[in-house]
């Protein structure tokens, strides 16, 4: 699997990617609202402060109290967010500013962009109000500064006015300052709670998923024993039952495949009456026996043996009666031909055939006799035979030993045995009878 895709990187990169995005709206969102909130604050403010200048300026100069009114210019000069401070008289002249050259001047002749319309809005309803300007960049407060004083003083009989002008940026700069500060704490803290989320994610599900993953790894790599850990309560723990559940399943499905494929491939080569290998099994085996012969240089023997009379047997005492007679020849076939290179095979019908691999001629006699001998200690009764009174066996054999020339083919060994058998039966039966592998009969018994 690619390691980039692993769940111990993806995770991760999720969770700190919607992180970031949470971090990032909150930021803009809190933004625009800090700005909004900026704004309506200040101009509550400045609506505050010049209610407050004005009442200060009316008293000074009821009492003509000129240093007082300069000592209040010169300290809301000193304000940082302040750009333009004016307080005139009724004849529009200035009496008071930030900004010394100012005082004496006319305002309107002043670079200062004083509204007039502003400025005939306040008067006209003596009250304060306060504007955006400069697309929002500024806040321009007005208020009426109406009194009535003589001419030998700073009285005048119409009414004059107070500008205030302060720079909104420096509150929005000051304000973005502060949200970037706390943003920054936040996502601090925001990454070492994820890192620490991460880690216990780790420790409670990555790391356990991967135990899972190699424990079907294992299994899959042939180690069928391999099974995830059952101990807990939570939903990895159930999926470790269920993935174990799951391999009992498969491990006793394919114990039963198994038997079923056995049972499958017994049956493809054995005879389901005898219990012997099967004639399909049987021509197998021979050409793998004599090409192991050819290989090794040792002697095969091939064994046919007949019932003798087994259709009269079938006349007489039915078809049932023959399958159980066969049957018991079968078996005792079963117990002489034993040994690891020993096939006995059902040929067809009343039929049996053996292999004998590395048997030299004596040892397949001496086998051949035995069964001759044991089917007769089976003293299974044929009244309807022509030779005695039980069942007997015609038996035809043949060896090759590599000293008789060139190996013989299967279908070759075949028909010498087969001539073999068909002496001992011309021959009176109840017999055994040898063809050699060059094809040359020995008539009678051996």
């Amino acid at each position: 699997m690619n390691r980039f895709f692993s769940l111990s990187i993806v995770l991760p990169l999720i969770i700190s990617a919607f992180a970031l995005m949470v971090i990032t709206v909150s930021y803009f969102s809190t933004r625009s609202f800090i700005l909004q909130e900026v704004m309506e604050n200040k101009i509550n403010n400045s609506r505050v402060r010049l209610n407050f200048i004005q009442g200060a300026f009316e008293q000074f100069i009821r009492a003509n109290n000129v240093e007082n009114i300069k000592q209040m210019a010169a300290s809301l000069a000193s304000e940082p967010d302040l750009i333009t401070f004016l307080v005139t008289s009724g004849s529009g002249t200035v009496i008071a500013s930030n900004a010394s050259s100012d005082i004496g001047a006319d305002w309107q002749q002043l670079d200062t962009k004083v509204n007039p319309a502003h400025v005939e809005h306040v008067i006209n309803r003596r009250s304060t109000e306060v504007f955006p300007a400069n697309n929002g960049k500024w806040l321009d407060g007005y208020s009426s500064l109406c009194t009535n004083f003589n001419k030998q003083s700073l009285r005048s009989n119409s009414c004059g006015f107070i500008f205030y002008r302060i720079n909104l940026d420096y509150h929005h700069d000051w304000a973005i300052h502060s949200l970037r500060q706390q943003t920054l704490i936040s996502g601090i803290g925001t990454f070492i709670g994820l890192i620490a989320l991460l880690l216990v994610i780790n420790q409670i599900i990555t790391r356990r998923t991967q135990k899972l993953i190699s424990t079907l790894k294992t299994y899959a790599a042939g180690d069928l024993t391999a099974r995830a850990d059952c101990r807990g309560k939570d939903e990895l723990t159930w999926l470790g039952c269920s993935i174990n559940n799951m391999l009992d399943i498969i491990e006793q499905s394919n114990i039963k495949l198994l038997q079923t494929n056995q049972q499958l491939e017994k049956s493809a080569t054995t005879d389901s009456l005898t219990g012997l290998a099967n004639r399909r099994y049987f021509d197998q085996k021979l050409a793998e026996e004599i090409s192991r012969s050819a290989r090794t240089h040792s002697p095969i023997s091939l064994m046919l043996c007949d019932v003798d009379y087994f259709k009269r047997y079938n006349d007489t005492y039915g078809h049932q009666a023959g399958d159980l007679c066969l049957q018991k020849i079968a078996e005792a076939m079963k117990q002489i031909f034993r040994r690891s290179g020993d096939l006995p095979a059902r040929y067809g019908g009343e039929e049996f055939i053996v292999i004998l691999a590395n048997t030299e001629k004596s040892q397949a006699q001496r086998l051949a006799d035995s069964l001759i001998a044991a089917i007769r200690e089976l003293k299974i009764p044929h009244d309807a035979s022509l030779v005695d009174t039980q069942v007997t066996v015609s038996i035809g054999f043949t060896t090759f030993d590599h000293l008789s020339g060139t190996p013989p083919t299967p279908e070759q060994l075949i028909r010498y045995t087969d001539e073999a058998l068909y002496d001992a039966k011309t021959n009176g039966r109840n017999r055994i009878a040898y063809a050699d592998s060059k094809n040359t009969p020995v008539y009678g018994t051996v």
